[in-house]
C-alpha cells in the first residue's frame, strides 16, 4: 500500500517535469499492439526470413558434418563449400552473370543474406510503427531495405569475379 501510493506520488510529480522527448519533432509515438493487416505480413515475412536463415545455416553445418565423418578427419579449406547448386559455369543453359553468381552462392552466403533483410525490414517496421512513414529514419531504412539486395549482389560479384580468377570455381 505504501509502495502503490510512493509509485502514484512519483508519476504525479514526472507529469509537471518537462522532459526533452517533448521538444523533439521526431519522438517515438506510443506504439498500440494493434494487429493491422500490414502488421501481420510484415512479421510473417520478416520471421521467414529469419527461419530460411537458420534452416540454410543448418543445411550448411549438416552437409559439412557430412563431409567431415566421411573423410574422417577435418580440412581447412579456402575454397567456398557447401554450395547450394552443383552445376559447373558450362552446365548453366543460360551463363548470364547474375546467374553464374546466384550458382555460386553457398548455404552460409544465403543465410547470411536472410538474416540480414529480415533484421533490416525488422527495423523499417519498427520505424514506421514508431515515428511513421513520413519521417527521416523511416525513410532511410526503407532506402536501406531496397539498396540492400543489389548491393549485395555487387559484393557477390565481386567475389565471383575473384575467385575465376583464381580458377577456384
Amino acid at each position: 500500500m505504501l509502495f502503490t501510493r510512493i509509485l502514484q506520488q512519483s508519476a504525479g510529480q514526472q507529469k509537471n517535469v518537462n522532459t526533452a522527448s517533448t521538444n523533439i519533432k521526431s519522438a517515438p509515438k506510443y506504439v498500440h499492439n494493434v494487429p493491422t493487416k500490414t502488421n501481420v505480413v510484415v512479421t510473417i515475412v520478416v520471421n521467414s526470413l529469419f527461419a530460411f536463415g537458420l534452416y540454410f545455416l543448418y543445411r550448411d553445418y549438416s552437409i559439412t558434418q557430412q563431409k567431415n565423418n566421411a573423410a574422417g578427419t577435418v580440412k581447412i579449406i579456402d575454397q567456398p563449400s557447401n554450395k547450394v547448386s552443383n552445376k559447373d559455369i558450362s552446365e548453366i543453359q543460360n551463363p548470364s552473370t547474375f546467374s553464374q553468381v546466384l550458382h555460386s552462392l553457398t548455404y552460409r552466403d544465403l543465410s547470411a543474406l536472410s538474416v540480414t533483410m529480415g533484421f533490416l525490414g525488422f527495423i523499417t517496421e519498427t520505424a514506421r510503427q514508431s515515428f511513421g512513414k513520413k519521417s527521416m529514419i523511416y525513410r532511410t531504412s526503407l532506402f536501406s531495405l531496397i539498396l540492400f539486395p543489389t548491393s549485395s549482389y555487387l559484393l557477390y560479384q565481386s567475389k565471383f569475379d575473384k575467385l575465376k580468377d583464381q580458377a577456384l570455381l
